[in-house]
């Protein structure tokens, strides 16, 4: 018998799983019909399907995954927590409170309210009005219960630069998702963010398959971008 190490699942998004037959052409497409569909099932319904996708993670070998749930759901985090619940004795769940739309553009209170239930505080600081605003709240929160951030960032091309921030005003580990626009920044400041996340000793998640279809579009220019995995 051959025994190898299973696999980690670093950025999941299971409550979406099996909508696919609602013919979203872009992320931003996907998440306004996500908007309009989450709220009409109940936590059962969402929570068999994180359970359904986590089993087909399981078969394969994954025991450990990180979870993104909506909390301008009303039930995607709790039905998150029951699954994880569920599946415990054979997968290890991460909760993150992740506000798919905003923080201030849905309810704030129900994302600290959430965020307090979580392993995980999340966020996306593109989605609101004022992104440092976003990134604010967040670091803040995370400080005040104590638990590590994991940020969805910097996805697109160089117009954003949301990372440094990020950077300068966490207290507690930090994680960045995706961080796609790294692929773009000039030679120049990418070295200089790189540098701050080895001296930071902070965590970059990619999700290649994810960038390379999101990124791709259905006009040009297109942005095929990967953040750079082999600098870190």
């Amino acid at each position: 018998m051959i025994k190898i190490p299973d696999f980690y699942d670093m950025h999941s998004h299971l409550e979406n799983a099996f909508i696919g037959n609602e013919g979203a052409k872009s992320l931003e497409e996907a998440v306004e019909i996500w908007s309009k569909i989450r709220d009409k099932m109940t936590v059962e319904e969402i929570k068999k399907r994180i359970e359904k996708a986590a089993l087909i993670e399981l078969f394969y070998g994954t025991t450990h995954i990180r979870v993104h749930a909506d909390t301008c759901s009303k039930n995607s985090l709790k039905a998150a927590i029951l699954a994880k619940d569920e599946l415990k004795e054979h997968i290890d769940f991460q909760i993150v409170s992740f506000p798919e739309q905003g923080i201030f553009n849905c309810s704030k209170e129900d994302f600290v309210r959430y965020s307090s239930m979580v392993d995980i505080i999340g966020g996306k600081p593109e989605a609101d009005k004022d992104p440092y605003l976003h990134m604010d709240f967040i670091a803040e929160l995370a400080y005040k219960l104590q638990k590590p951030i994991d940020v969805h960032i910097d996805q697109y091309d160089e117009r954003t630069k949301h990372s440094e921030y990020m950077l300068k005003v966490a207290k507690t580990h930090l994680a960045l998702s995706h961080l796609t626009a790294l692929h773009f920044y000039s030679e120049n400041y990418a070295k200089k963010l790189i540098r701050m996340i080895k001296e930071k000793n902070i965590s970059v998640i990619s999700s290649p398959l994810t960038a390379f279809y999101l990124n791709g579009g259905n006009s040009y220019p297109m942005f095929r971008g990967v953040t750079r995995v082999k600098n870190y």
